[in-house]
């Protein structure tokens, strides 16, 4: 069964809501988010790197 198309812009608020909600609960949870982000993208890089040598890529 076929979705309804979203009208324009309800995905890119549906989005802004998700987003909203994880600074609410970092907060909350004494989350530094900048660091979390960071950490993470550098360990995803570092994943990457190591897969991609690993192919000969």
């Amino acid at each position: 069964m076929l979705r309804p198309t979203p009208a324009p812009g309800r995905s890119a608020i549906r989005l802004a809501e998700c987003l909203w909600w994880v600074f609410v609960l970092a907060n909350r949870l004494d989350v530094d988010m900048r660091e979390a982000y960071a950490t993470t993208m550098d360990r995803i890089d570092a994943d990457l790197q190591q897969t991609l040598r690993g192919t000969g890529a």
